[in-house]
């Protein structure tokens, strides 16, 4: 993305204080405004095209969930917080999407007719596990590491991607990856804000969640 696109992606983002405006503007494949099913169609899907209904609709839900909390939590940070938020869930949106293609490129359904189902439960599992991030900056609190020491979590993770490169070379896994070191610096900016030690709990949080998610990699 170049330097004025982003910018006009902020501004859009700033303006209507939505994640989904956000998404639209900084349109992957994955964009949060692509679809909209009006009811409920996961009473009882039979068909395949039944169940990536079904899938789209669930994440329809995540994404209206993650906006209502976002524009709780935005009037609640100073001008400068709410940018450096902003900056946050524009690099989510990034490692969102690669993470997606990553869980895709590893799986058997590519290509296939479960391949909506898939991307969509992808996307609905990452919105969720974000929207608790920020229902926890919301009732101001930091989520917490399991120990507090950044280099012993950074080798964990390094040991654990290692392992899954050494399987093959997935140009999908080196995207995932750069994304999630974009978002993860531009998350602990937002949580760290005035405190370098808010800063580095966060970098070993993060890191150790990383390592969790590439764990799962290796049981695939």
């Amino acid at each position: 993305m170049n330097i004025n696109l982003r910018r006009k992606t902020v501004v859009m983002g700033l303006a209507l204080g939505s994640i989904t405006a956000l998404a639209a503007a900084n349109a992957g494949w994955a964009g949060a405004a692509g679809f909209a099913i009006a009811q409920n169609p996961c009473t009882n899907p039979m068909t395949q095209g039944e169940i990536n209904n079904c899938a789209a609709w669930q994440y329809e839900q995540t994404d209206r969930k993650i906006n209502q909390v976002y524009k709780q939590l935005k009037p609640q940070l100073s001008p400068d917080r709410q940018e450096e938020l902003i900056d946050a869930q524009l690099a989510w949106i990034e490692f969102r999407d690669r993470s997606c293609e990553l869980r895709l490129s590893t799986g058997r359904e590519r290509g296939g007719s479960m391949e909506a189902t898939m991307r969509y439960g992808c996307l609905a599992a990452m919105t969720q596990q974000r929207t608790a991030d920020l229902e926890d900056y919301l009732r101001g609190g930091i989520p917490q590491p399991t120990q507090r020491n950044y280099q012993q979590a950074d080798r964990e993770l390094n040991q654990v991607y290692q392992q899954i490169v050494s399987r093959g070379t997935w140009p999908e896994l080196r995207n995932a990856q750069l994304a999630w070191i974009a978002f993860r610096d531009a998350n602990c900016e937002f949580e760290g804000y005035g405190s370098s030690a808010n800063n580095n709990l966060c970098l070993i949080r993060m890191t150790e969640e990383r390592t969790q998610e590439l764990e799962r990699y290796l049981q695939r």
